[in-house]
């Protein structure tokens, strides 16, 4: 089996990478103290530079804020910011009036626009214990034509944030939480009107991969993890493993000859999955019993020396059938 390609590494600290239209992700993980009865940290601020706190010193920061942690008054303008809180409070307030407590699984959806001012301070409010903070900030670009829309504010609220659980075939589960977009019937609450996500033509959820598979290819198949494929590829017909959630080439096992003629080559048939194993007949005749865990061709036949079977005008284009 082929090990898996890796593209790119990189270190998922406070700010991670992203591609248009994201500017940036933010992941604010603050082990906060407990309060002092006025929503700071009980703990002294000796030897912070307040103001511009960004060093996580003892586990924690105080960002711009100079008695309670976070972001005084600030500009925003001609993009978007989600912020989505897994643990921990924000007090918001904003240039239109709106204001507001949130967080422990809420979500605030901003819409900048024509430009506003706001404040996102995290309160430490529990003085028996500590108040952790986890949350995740991503800004989100407007395009040209959405610059100067209304700026609007949005919560979803938690209660009616869908989630999705899904079981593979191992029995192992998945929970997704839909914040935009939707995965199969399952939909999240409209963002912002005027939000980039809330174009159809966007496709939120974004496409996840996309890659190329060859010259020509067969139906594709899926077993756990992997989609299995016959392709063809260099004057030769294979049959491949990709991982469902990437399209990472995992295997391929090479079964002869690509078949050409005017009305488009080979491979023909869809690979046939049975347990472990997937079958899979080329277009020259030879027919395969291939082992998903490694890629490998566990048995081979030309069944049109067996049959003594003369070559199809079209190939051989029949999926083997299992009973």
């Amino acid at each position: 089996m082929r090990e898996k390609s890796i593209i790119n590494t990189a270190d998922l600290g406070f700010q991670w990478n992203t591609n248009n239209p994201f500017l940036f992700c933010a992941h604010h993980k603050d082990l906060y103290p407990r309060g002092n009865g006025a929503m700071g940290p009980v703990t002294s601020l000796e030897g912070r530079i307040l103001g511009n706190d960004f060093t996580l010193k003892d586990g924690w920061r105080m960002y711009h804020g100079l008695k309670v942690p976070g972001f005084p008054q600030h500009p925003h303008r001609g993009f978007e910011t989600i912020t989505i809180v897994l643990e921990g409070l924000v007090d918001h307030a904003d240039s239109m009036g709106a204001a507001g407590r949130y967080g422990d699984g809420d979500v605030q959806w901003m819409t900048a626009g024509a430009g506003m001012q706001h404040c996102e301070m995290f309160p430490l409010l529990h003085e028996d214990r500590e108040d952790p903070l986890e949350l995740f900030q991503i800004w989100l670009n407007l395009p040209a034509r959405d610059k100067f829309v209304k700026p609007h504010y949005k919560m979803l609220w938690k209660e009616h944030i869908p989630k999705l659980i899904s079981v593979d075939s191992d029995g192992k589960s998945t929970e997704v939480t839909i914040v935009a977009g939707s995965i199969g019937d399952t939909k999240a609450p409209p963002p912002t009107p005027d939000s980039w996500a809330a174009r159809a033509e966007n496709e939120v959820p974004p496409l996840l991969w996309k890659r190329p598979i060859g010259e020509s290819f067969s139906g594709i198949v899926i077993s756990g993890d992997q989609l299995i494929t016959a392709f063809a590829e260099d004057s030769s017909e294979f049959i491949g493993g990709f991982w469902r959630n990437t399209g990472e080439e995992i295997w391929r096992c090479r079964l002869g000859k690509i078949f050409i003629e005017e009305f488009g080559n080979g491979p023909r048939s869809t690979p046939v999955l049975d347990s472990k194993f997937a079958y899979i007949l080329s277009s020259l005749g030879h027919l395969l019993c291939i082992n998903l865990n490694t890629g490998t061709a566990v048995w081979k036949c030309a069944l049109s020396d067996i049959f003594n079977i003369p070559l199809p005008q079209r190939g051989f284009c029949t999926s083997p059938l299992l009973v």
